[in-house]
């Protein structure tokens, strides 16, 4: 069973491209209105076990330029996988990832397509729960 990289995934986009974003890479998304509702557990296409863990639901419509979700992926976020979802949905990507069980939080932001940061802070097993803001997730 792997250690889960874990935090709030922001993609920003034209409102267009964030629909086309939700529903190319989600399975079984319901869509009612300007509510979209992603499953519990939906993997996210193209990803290496990443996923969108508490199943929510985002207001979506035309003033819409930013929609966040909770996100895990096994072991740690890859950001190149992110990336390649990046250029062909035409959005960008931030992510603040925790990693209790491996002691490292990820900071990963892509633009245009391109990384624009994927840092790794790593901490002493010793110490994370007291240097780590938010100790309690991932893992």
């Amino acid at each position: 069973m792997p250690n889960w990289s874990e935090g709030t995934l922001r993609v920003k986009g034209k409102p267009e491209d964030l629909k086309r974003f939700i529903q190319g890479v989600f399975d079984d998304v319901e869509i009612d209105q300007d509510e979209v509702l992603i499953p519990k557990w939906s993997h996210m296409h193209d990803t290496v076990r990443g996923f969108c863990t508490d199943g929510d639901s985002i207001f979506l419509d035309e003033d819409t330029k930013v929609i966040s979700f909770q996100y895990a992926q096994a072991w740690y976020v890859v950001a190149e996988e992110l990336a390649k979802l990046c250029k062909r949905y035409h959005v960008d990507m931030r992510i603040y990832a925790f990693e209790r069980g491996m002691c490292f939080n990820q900071d990963i932001e892509i633009i245009n397509g391109k990384i624009t940061r994927d840092e790794k802070i790593k901490f002493n097993s010793t110490d994370y729960d007291w240097e780590c803001i938010c100790p309690n997730i991932g893992g």
